[in-house]
């Protein structure tokens, strides 16, 4: 299934997709920080909406655009591991330096820490990446064997978590919650217009997901009006379900939209240097934000306010980034001057 340059069709930016993307950013840097600015933020109700489907909406997108109908270029992973790993790599040291120089860290143990347990890092960078070798890997085998071997693996990592007991090493448990998302994604743009009518339902679909995140809860947990669920298999079921329901929203919602501003597309785009460094500007504007109004209802306005301020800040360090080769390539996984 693995094609030659010559037989590889390149795909041009779709609209739609960076529009989710920027939407589905925008959900990130909020959701971090609300959970940097509200004390309780497990059981804020927009916290657990943001946290229900925006990092499935990530992963189902990439799996999307994963999709060649003509089979995978040879380069493929090397590719991958350029814009994936190597700004995983990058940030994981760079991290690990303020980290021993504002607080006193030991920096190879933050570098071993964050290498063995990446959810103390940029995790989504990380568990992409094996999804893509995954992706490749099975490329290899006869194409009417292949599908049948992507969801049957799919189906065996799943099962991680009910299987094994050990934590979360390596990124395991979140590559084994988001796979899925990634194959679904896959399968979407495989067959096209075929799931069309699954994505104009959006509409029915949304007052049964903001009932479902009511219930949702980030931890091992559900809360059925203080009925704890701590089912393992009822619990996943549960969120994968949410997940599902908020991409098919997100995703009916924007292709409903024919045109988009200029500055949603750019956060599309820039999508890997905002998720890098959102927590770094998060941490140089949080000092300034006045705690007294988390309590009211101005909160949300501020919120949405600084959240735009750090995308922005990201934003201008990302353009004097891509300015320079090699720092476009470290930082931001920039490919494109590569080739």
């Amino acid at each position: 299934m693995i094609k030659s340059e010559s037989m590889y069709i390149n795909i041009k930016r779709n609209s739609t997709i960076d529009a989710l993307k920027a939407f589905a950013i925008f959900l990130v840097v909020l959701g971090h920080f609300l959970q940097t600015t509200i004390l309780n933020f497990d059981e804020n109700y927009l916290f657990k909406l943001i946290y229900s489907f925006h990092m499935p909406l990530f992963v189902f997108l990439s799996g999307y655009l994963s999709y060649r109908k003509d089979g995978l270029k040879k380069d493929y992973l090397k590719r991958r591991f350029l814009s994936l790993i190597v700004p995983y790599l990058t940030w994981m040291i760079l991290s690990s330096i303020i980290s021993g120089v504002t607080s006193g860290f030991n920096f190879i143990s933050t570098v071993l820490n964050i290498f063995f347990y990446p959810d103390n890092g940029l995790y989504f960078l990380w568990v992409l990446f094996w999804m893509h070798l995954v992706l490749y890997c099975c490329s290899f085998v006869p194409r009417k064997y292949f599908l049948t071997l992507l969801i049957v693996i799919a189906f065996l990592v799943t099962l991680i978590p009910f299987a094994f007991s050990f934590d979360n090493f390596f990124g395991n448990k979140i590559f084994a919650s988001l796979f899925p998302y990634f194959i679904i994604g896959y399968l979407v743009r495989q067959y096209g217009n075929k799931t069309n009518f699954i994505f104009k339902s959006w509409y029915f679909l949304l007052p049964l997901f903001l009932f479902l995140v009511y219930f949702w809860h980030r931890t091992d947990a559900l809360d059925f009006n203080h009925y704890l669920v701590s089912s393992k298999l009822f619990i996943f079921i549960y969120k994968i379900i949410v997940a599902i329901i908020g991409i098919i929203i997100s995703v009916g919602l924007f292709r409903k939209i024919k045109t988009y501003y200029k500055a949603i597309l750019l956060l599309g785009e820039n999508s890997i240097a905002i998720y890098a460094m959102n927590f770094y500007c998060l941490k140089v504007i949080y000092p300034s934000f006045d705690s007294v109004i988390i309590n009211s209802f101005l909160y949300y306005f501020y919120a949405v306010f600084l959240t735009l301020m750090i995308i922005s800040i990201c934003l201008l360090i990302a353009n004097i980034l891509k300015k320079n080769k090699l720092s476009s390539l470290i930082f931001l996984g920039d490919i494109k001057n590569w080739s």
